[in-house]
């Protein structure tokens, strides 16, 4: 028998041979190679080779599908973008509140999964959404970024809570759904070990009004500032800023960026 027969010969087994169950494969290749003398291992392999048929498997069905991710992911963007562990306990607690206040709109049947989702399939399903905020983050303009090697970063637990005078420094907008145009802000100064306020608001984002009202909110303090600790934006933390606080003295610390959470004291490390 020559090569050609023998392909020939192969190709009609091979169906067979396939869909075969073990038993039925051993008859196949037994019959094949008495008939073409090959060796039995060579002949397996070239039935293996190739395969023609293909078994069509079910696809399987997608439980937690675009409506489920869409509002996993709205849920992690309203809680100011926890961890996986942190966002399974938020969501146990607070799907069914959100939905109430209609910050949420979804399915009873999302509803559910959303309360009894584990964090690993979390971390699967915002994997695309954090890939896409790490790109955009990446090619965002780095601004005073000679200042901030001169600054140093500090957590919330590494802030002296016992001394009087230091202060956390924050500006919040108040633009509504558009940042556009002129709108006000907030200056809020906190002493973290007395609780004492003082703020002011503020109109715009300019550097020389945001130090003139946080000089104006530190003179009605009752006590001297030690410390400043404000976050990354421009209009708290700059050139400006820095030589103010130099001259009086008074120490610049600031949080790190992208991390929103470095001001809030962690669970269990309240002082006494």
């Amino acid at each position: 028998m020559d090569l050609n027969a023998k392909t020939q010969y192969m190709a009609t087994l091979r169906e067979r041979y396939l869909q075969a169950d073990r038993l039925g494969k051993g008859l196949i290749l037994t019959e094949y190679c008495n008939n073409t003398g090959e060796e039995r291992k060579y002949a397996i392999k070239k039935f293996n080779y190739k395969v023609k048929i293909k078994e069509k498997r079910k696809k399987r069905k997608t439980y937690y599908d675009k409506y489920f991710t869409n509002a996993l992911v709205r849920m992690w963007r309203i809680f100011d973008f926890p961890c996986s562990m942190r966002l399974k306990s938020i969501l146990t607690e607070e799907t069914e509140h959100m939905r109430e206040l209609k910050e949420l709109k979804c399915s009873d049947e999302i509803a559910m999964k959303l309360k009894k989702i584990v964090a690993s399939t979390i971390d699967l399903k915002l994997r695309h959404e954090k890939e896409v905020m790490k790109r955009n983050r990446k090619y965002r303009k780095t601004q005073n970024h000679m200042l901030k090697n001169k600054v140093p970063t500090k957590t919330s637990e590494e802030l002296d809570r016992d001394k009087i005078g230091v202060l956390q420094v924050d500006m919040v907008e108040h633009c509504g759904l558009s940042a556009n145009g002129q709108y006000v802000n907030s200056l809020s100064i906190v002493d973290i070990s007395s609780g004492w306020w003082t703020g002011a608001a503020v109109m715009g984002k300019g550097q020389e009004t945001a130090l003139k009202a946080i000089d104006e909110s530190l003179s009605r303090l009752p006590f001297n500032p030690f410390e400043m600790h404000p976050d990354n934006g421009t209009n708290i933390l700059n050139h400006i800023i820095y030589e103010y606080a130099f001259i009086r003295s008074i120490v610049l610390s600031r949080s790190r960026a992208y991390k929103k959470n470095d001001n809030w004291l962690r669970r269990g490390k309240e002082p006494d």
